[in-house]
Order: C-alpha cells, then structure tokens, then sequence
C-alpha cells in the first residue's frame, strides 16, 4: 500500500528506526518514492520527509495503521 507524507505528519524529520514504524503497525516499508526517484529496501536509517510515498505491505488494516502511526 502507498501512502503519502504530508507536512501534517508527526513523523516529518525523523527516522523510521526512531518511530519504530514496523514494530508499532506490523507493517514493512519495502520502498518509497522521493522526488521521482523510487528507493527500494530503506534501511532504519531512512527519513521521512513531506513530499514522500511510502510503500509497505502488511496483514490487516494496513493503511490504517499506517496512518495512526504518521498523523496521531
């Protein structure tokens, strides 16, 4: 599933590893796109910035967990 990064998310700024994107949603970020490039298997070190999409997959209620984690 792909979502985008707004400027009204909390996570704006801050690694992956930091908010601890799969350990709190069950989800896998596999890739994002930035500015027309598309990058493959970030690694923890990844940032998210506005503008981003992100792509994850997951079980259950992906998109919605993923949405809690970037905007509550």
């Amino acid at each position: 599933r792909a979502m985008k990064v707004t400027a009204e998310s909390k996570k704006t700024g801050k690694k992956t590893n930091e908010g601890r994107l799969g350990q709190t949603t069950g989800t896998t970020m596999v890739a994002y796109r930035r500015k027309g490039e598309t990058v493959i298997s970030p690694g923890p070190d990844y940032v998210f910035e506005e503008g981003d999409t992100i792509v994850v997959i997951g079980s259950n209620n992906v998109y919605e967990k993923v949405y809690e984690f970037l905007y509550s």
